[in-house]
């Protein structure tokens, strides 16, 4: 299956895709070095992590939905949206680590225009003001599909 963290933030974004609380502890935008690209970056990757269980699952609809990767709808009928899960969160296992993290966000930060940068980080950043992991999962998947081409 392609790789699924294929935006943003998406990816790598959170170490072993186990099962945390959805009451975890986050550090609000602000405090992600004021706006700092790569900053807001890693804290969101780290959110998504601590919010596996949330936001897998919704990642692999919005995905399926927009069969982004091409092909992936077609693997949905096939396998299910179980076992797609299943091989997302597997994946997750090594897009989430701290060192994953580390470089995608590099690697993103590489490639998006300054523009772009500010206004990613100005959603993210929002996105990681909210409290609960649904809400921050119900922000963030606008922002990652807009990113999926």
């Amino acid at each position: 299956m392609p790789r699924l963290p294929a935006i943003l933030f998406v990816i790598g974004a959170t170490a072993c895709g186990g099962a945390e609380p959805t009451a975890t502890t986050h550090q609000p935008a602000a405090a992600a070095a004021e706006g700092d690209p790569h900053a807001v970056c890693v804290r969101a990757f780290q959110r998504q992590r601590a919010c596996t269980d949330e936001f897998i699952p919704a990642l692999v609809d919005a995905r399926v939905r927009l069969d982004r990767p091409p092909g992936i709808a077609d693997q949905d009928r096939e396998l299910g949206r179980d076992q797609l899960v299943a091989m997302a969160l597997e994946e997750w296992h090594t897009d989430s680590t701290d060192d994953a993290i580390e470089a995608s966000c590099t690697s993103l930060q590489d490639a998006m225009p300054p523009d772009q940068q500010r206004q990613m980080t100005e959603q993210v950043g929002r996105c990681l003001d909210a409290d609960a992991c649904a809400s921050f999962v119900d922000c963030l998947i606008p922002v990652v599909t807009s990113q999926l081409h």
